[in-house]
């Protein structure tokens, strides 16, 4: 079985990327440019009050209703995920044990107790969504397609809580794209080649926490299911993994974020 190679590369340089043959390529880290982290911070105040259900459920996630189309009922087409999606964020349901604001700070329910979340990390975690919506490495902000990221922390943190690493600048996030959406052949009905393969090759994308906020993207060569990378790689050295978080995008969800040329809500969570 061939090693796992990760190629990191920035969101410029998507265009080589696409292109790229695994013989082409070996461990390589892409510095980012350097310049400051600069977005306006919009939340929904009343929004974040409301914590009450009802709650989205894993069976919400389930695609049952269409295994006519799908003949799987994990996975499913563009078409299906959008269908779904429209159903969900015009619908009352929104992620349970979700984070709120008490008139001062933001807090998220975890097995820690209570989480006090900063405004920089959650303006950071919507320029990286908007950042994936831009560069089409996503296209629906809930658990299907772009709906979690793994935390992790360099080595050496193992003392830290999970409320320390979430202010702490060398905090990174593993996000996974494309969660449910069918990209492989043999499976009907499919999207287009072009577009399974866009989806294919950008769904592991990397957001830092430090000054830049930025966005970078890996690629698991030698991965023969679905390129995902299971764990950060050890160029990073990030390899104490602390949590996953969850986020859903509904029209009165707490933190607001650009879809396009509107605004959306986004509800977040360490519950799916």
């Amino acid at each position: 079985m061939k090693k796992l190679v990760a190629l990191f590369i920035l969101i410029s340089g998507l265009g080589p990327f696409l292109q790229a043959k695994e013989q082409d390529h070996k461990i390589a880290l892409n510095k980012y440019p350097e310049f400051k982290f600069k977005r306006s911070f919009s939340f929904n105040e009343e929004a974040c009050k409301n914590t009450e259900g009802p709650f989205l459920h894993s069976s919400d996630y389930d695609f049952n209703e269409f295994k006519d189309e799908t003949k799987i009922t994990y996975y499913a087409s563009r078409e299906v995920l959008k269908r779904r999606y429209e159903k969900l964020i015009n619908g009352p349901k929104r992620l349970r044990r979700r984070m709120s604001y008490d008139g001062k700070n933001f807090y998220i329910p975890s097995t820690e107790g209570s989480i006090k979340i900063t405004k920089d990390f959650l303006n950071k975690l919507a320029h990286q969504v908007e950042m994936a919506i831009e560069i089409k490495s996503a296209e629906l902000i809930y658990y299907p397609d772009m709906g979690h990221a793994h935390l992790y922390m360099p080595e050496g943190n193992e003392l830290m809580s999970l409320e320390e690493a979430l202010s702490s600048p060398d905090l990174v996030t593993l996000f996974h794209t494309a969660e449910q959406l069918m990209m492989k052949d043999g499976r009907m009905p499919r999207d287009s080649k072009d577009y399974r393969q866009l989806r294919y090759r950008t769904r592991n994308l990397i957001g830092h926490f430090d000054d830049t906020g930025a966005l970078e993207m890996v690629y698991a060569f030698g991965n023969k299911a679905f390129n995902t990378i299971h764990d950060i790689p050890t160029v990073l050295k990030h390899k104490r993994k602390y949590s996953t978080l969850y986020f859903s995008a509904h029209p009165h969800g707490c933190l607001t974020f650009n879809l396009g040329d509107k605004k959306m809500g986004l509800d977040i969570s360490f519950s799916r």
